[in-house]
């Protein structure tokens, strides 16, 4: 699955398990889904990046107040 970004910060994995996310801002609201819709994690973003661990081979879609990701893992 291709990643698809229509947003100002990017996500994508670059180790097993690991979601990165760049361009964010610190205190930035994010949102993570399942592609069936289950919210896996929601936090405020602590720096410009981090990093979520989450389960491999699925789908996910990265939500902010500044866009919308879709990656897969």
């Amino acid at each position: 699955v291709a990643n698809q970004t229509i947003s100002c910060f990017k996500a994508y994995s670059r180790e097993e398990g690991v979601l990165t996310i760049e361009g964010l801002t610190a205190g930035e609201q994010v949102y993570i889904y399942s592609t069936e819709g289950k919210l896996e994690t929601s936090f405020n973003s602590s720096s410009s990046y981090v990093n979520v661990s989450l389960p491999t081979d699925a789908i996910y879609v990265v939500n902010t107040a500044n866009g919308t990701v879709k990656v897969g893992m």
